[in-house]
């Protein structure tokens, strides 16, 4: 039966080659844009989705409302209050500095530039990331370890077997060892770690450690009660003045005003750093994307039932003739939905897959990767 379908159907799709092209490839064409706003709304919500415990993390912005000025907000802060938040706020189960800085990176003679990601030993009880190789409760507990991605595994070394092996990373230390091996990352993944070590003791002199102006990493918390966070919110609300740093309190009521610290959670970090201005994807042009493809895909839908309608004097008497010759109205029902769905699919199925290559290429969405994992 869905051989005699499937003959049944390339007949008239063949015999109505311009019905063919303006109804199939019209319905083609909207499904394919469908789904690939359809890809690019779930890619852009689905933002650290992945990551283990991400209702649990928090970012800290430092917000500023300095008298005749208009607010601002930025998620690179000065590490001053870092010594204090355990202290202060019991709630909060870990707390880590992290910076990411180009640093020059070698494995014997050849140098490379590559993004280091500077942090305290606690990481992983803030990221608990999966190990392919190492044991993260002592991965970073000292200097002179590295973890590093499994593509820095297979750039430096040419596998991912590169535990114990050693790397030199130019920041004052000598050379670190790979203690251990990070699983892939998916690509919307707002923080993207490829080598991750404790920060040098000898940066903890730098500004950024002992001065409130000085913002050149970030901040991250674990808190584990929700019930937690509006108490936390509210303490962190004036937070620089009991902790001034080497900074005057007259100096802090200059730059910050009310402002102090806010807490952002990771799943809102993506599109609340665009409403900052510090990256991201605006959630209203995801919207706008979404409504589109929707839009795509019902104009689509009303162009295929206008031409069919318009046609349906001729199908009359092809349904009539296929009767008189023992057709069942299951097999015409199969035959017309094969027309419907399985050709105009099939073809937008393959408009989306040519259609996601141009997107990764002009919107640096890795969409096709992010496809491949689902």
């Amino acid at each position: 039966m869905f051989a005699d379908t499937l003959r049944a159907t390339w007949r008239t799709l063949t015999g109505q080659k311009r019905y063919t092209f303006l109804s199939l490839a019209g319905l083609a064409l909207g499904i394919a844009v469908f789904l690939t706003m359809a890809l690019i709304v779930r890619y852009e919500n689905s933002y650290d989705a992945s990551v283990p415990n991400v209702s649990h993390l928090y970012v800290l912005n430092e917000v500023f409302r300095p008298t005749g000025h208009a607010p601002s907000e930025s998620d690179d802060v000065s590490f001053v209050p870092f010594p204090f938040l355990k202290q202060d706020f019991p709630e909060i189960g870990a707390a880590i500095r992290m910076l990411q800085e180009p640093l020059v990176v070698r494995a014997g003679l050849t140098p490379s530039q590559e993004k280091v990601t500077l942090t305290d030993p606690a990481f992983f009880s803030v990221f608990k990331l999966p190990l392919l190789a190492g044991d993260s409760s002592t991965a970073l507990d000292g200097p002179g370890k590295v973890v590093i991605s499994t593509d820095m595994a297979r750039k430096y070394f040419g596998t991912e077997q590169a535990l114990g092996k050693r790397l030199r990373i130019d920041n004052g230390q000598t050379e670190a060892i790979v203690s251990g091996i990070l699983a892939p990352q998916p690509p919307n993944q707002t923080m993207e770690f490829d080598l991750i070590e404790v920060i040098p003791t000898s940066w903890l002199s730098k500004y950024a450690f002992t001065n409130w102006g000085s913002m050149w990493g970030t901040l991250w918390v674990r808190i584990d009660d929700p019930r937690a966070i509006s108490r936390v919110r509210a303490g962190l609300a004036r937070y620089p003045y009991p902790h001034t740093g080497n900074w005057t309190k007259d100096l802090l009521q200059e730059i910050f005003g009310g402002g102090g610290l806010d807490l952002v959670s990771l799943p809102d970090l993506h599109f609340h750093a665009a409403a900052i201005g510090e990256g991201g994807n605006s959630r209203a042009l995801v919207r706008i994307l979404g409504l589109i493809g929707l839009a795509a895909l019902a104009t689509a839908i009303i162009n295929y039932v206008n031409l069919a309608t318009a046609r349906s004097a001729l199908r009359a008497r092809e349904v009539a003739v296929r009767k008189v010759l023992g057709a069942t109205r299951l097999r015409l029902v199969a035959q017309f939905m094969t027309e419907v769905y399985m050709m105009a699919a099939v073809l937008g199925t393959v408009f989306t897959d040519l259609a996601l290559h141009w997107v990764n290429l002009w919107g640096c969405l890795d969409l096709c990767r992010f496809c491949a994992g689902m």
